[in-house]
């Protein structure tokens, strides 16, 4: 939109002042939702107007929102069926974990999928381009993002021989696990709960002991 656009026309000169005369006439003897209308009716008015660069505008700022929401609730379900296959945790005894597990496959296996769409993008442009040092660079880049690919895909599996550590999250010293000495547990199911054994500074294990849920 130019600065000549952002100018307001006499008309809307006139329709502003308007409207706050309104609002000051209406304060003033205590409408204050009717002194409010007015400027829900402009605006209303004023989106009409500019409807399609309004729209425009709106997609482009919430898209990003929409993605990211729906982004997370679909890793935070894969994170919880990751420690629930891997460790037979039942879904009200994860909390913290699901939501680190969550921020690990996005960034790791989420970011894969945008990689891939460069990567075959590059290859085609790489076959069409018509010149040959261009061909040589776009076919560089698409190997860079199939690099990075295996790169993510490495870092993932890391991160899962880890992945006790997020658990220690959602343990707790004083639960219904009933530990009876220092340390930390968590439920597993409504019979069982885990007690952390800690090794070393990296290595930790789950060990698994019998106390129903009351």
């Amino acid at each position: 939109m130019t600065k000549r656009q952002n100018v307001p026309t006499l008309f809307e000169s006139i329709v502003i002042i308007s409207v706050l005369i309104l609002y000051y006439c209406f304060s003033i003897n205590g409408h204050i939702i009717l002194a409010h209308c007015g400027f829900l009716i402009f605006s209303a008015y004023a989106f009409f107007k500019q409807r399609k660069q309004m729209v425009f505008k709106i997609r482009r700022s919430v898209s990003p929102f929409i993605f990211s929401a729906i982004s997370f609730f679909i890793t935070k379900m894969f994170a919880t069926w990751h420690f629930n296959n891997k460790y037979g945790i039942f879904k009200e005894n994860l909390d913290f974990s699901v939501a680190v597990w969550a921020a690990c496959i996005s960034c790791t296996v989420v970011l894969c999928l945008p990689l891939f769409c460069q990567s075959v993008k590059f290859a085609c442009q790489a076959f069409h381009s018509g010149h040959t040092i261009l061909s040589f660079r776009c076919a560089i880049y698409s190997c860079s993002c199939i690099l990075l690919i295996v790169v993510l895909g490495y870092a993932y599996q890391k991160a899962e021989q880890y992945d006790l550590w997020l658990l220690w999250l959602d343990a707790y010293r004083y639960s219904d696990c009933n530990m009876t000495q220092n340390g930390y547990a968590i439920r597993k199911d409504s019979e069982i709960c885990y007690r952390f054994i800690f090794h070393s500074l990296f290595q930790m294990e789950l060990k698994a002991y019998p106390v129903p849920k009351p």
